[in-house]
């Protein structure tokens, strides 16, 4: 097996001191700049064509983000033809078509209740009906709190204390004894972690990986549902950087949806193939969805057989 450093294509980590890895740096302090407070948050990597070298640009500036002292997540979102894993030497078995298919099968569970905890009163209390009463009056809180595991004890008066002395916790700590607790209350359990178990780690310290999975169209159409937003949202929570190669945008539909959840958008064109109007059209699409374009990315600028460098725009510079 081949080491990484023998990857030409990850400037950053074959040669930390050379022209290209300096100009990713500098397209990392940009992205900075460009961002609210200087958090990166979630950055869709996005060109209008194939080959344009968005999944190098990706990889190499989460590589910076990681040099930089950011936790970093790089994240293949191209579910139809990812790449992410051949410059990383892993095997592309699980990743965001898995977590997204999760994510989707819980969504319908909690719909149907199926993933809801018991409710203090059993499943009338999910049906909205009263909670049931005790003999003097006061309702079952030790019920609720012995089917959430809770440890209590009363004070002689009925009344449920924890071992500290207080309520137990939950939506009805701060309720008077004797007070109904709302009607159509559920507890519910957290959400589980939807990426935790298809993250990789990589021999860069702070830079982790969520690979593609298995080439799959349905897995890409979930990139516009529920699920999906529950994962980036997880993304934006769990890391100080996310960075996102997407599907050439005007190739496929998912591009959009993806760009739109992102909290800033790069743009990257080739040097003598994209043309101004498809840049500009490439603009208003992104407009039409919410995406903010934070720069550009001019790949390919070197004269054939040596380096093909990079030039950053910011503002409307590169239209």
């Amino acid at each position: 097996m081949r080491q990484f450093k023998d990857n030409p294509a990850l400037f950053m980590e074959r040669n930390p001191d050379s022209l290209p890895a300096e100009q990713f740096r500098a397209l990392r302090l940009r992205l900075d700049r460009a961002a609210a407070g200087g958090a990166p948050g979630t950055l869709a990597v996005v060109s209008a064509e194939p080959q344009d070298g968005r999944t190098t640009v990706a990889a190499n500036l989460a590589v910076a983000f990681a040099y930089a002292g950011k936790r970093t997540l790089l994240v293949d979102a191209d579910l139809r033809r990812p790449r992410i894993h051949d410059l990383f030497f892993k095997f592309n078995r699980v990743g965001l078509a898995g977590a997204l298919t999760n994510a989707a099968v819980w969504a319908r569970n909690a719909a149907g209740g199926r993933n809801e905890r018991a409710a203090p009163g059993g499943a009338r209390a999910a049906r909205g009906a009263p909670l049931p009463a005790e003999a003097d009056g006061r309702h079952a809180y030790g019920a609720a709190a012995e089917e959430a595991r809770i440890p209590f004890e009363t004070d002689g008066s009925g009344d449920p204390r924890s071992a500290a002395g207080t309520l137990p916790p939950g939506p009805f700590a701060a309720d008077p004894p004797g007070r109904a607790p709302p009607a159509d209350a559920v507890l519910a359990p957290p959400e589980p972690s939807f990426l935790e178990p298809y993250i990789q780690e990589t021999h860069i310290d702070r830079l982790h990986l969520l690979l593609a999975g298995e080439p799959s169209v349905l897995a890409a159409d979930r990139l516009g549902g529920e699920a999906a937003a529950r994962l980036f949202r997880e993304m934006a929570e769990s890391y100080d950087a996310v960075v996102l190669d997407t599907p050439p945008f005007f190739s496929a539909a998912e591009a959009a949806a993806v760009a739109a959840r992102c909290g800033g958008v790069l743009i990257v064109a080739r040097a003598g193939r994209t043309s101004r109007g498809t840049l500009r059209k490439l603009q208003s699409a992104l407009a039409a969805v919410g995406a903010e374009v934070r720069g550009a990315v001019m790949n390919r600028t070197g004269r054939p057989g040596r380096f093909e460098g990079l030039r950053t725009f910011s503002g409307k510079r590169w239209l």
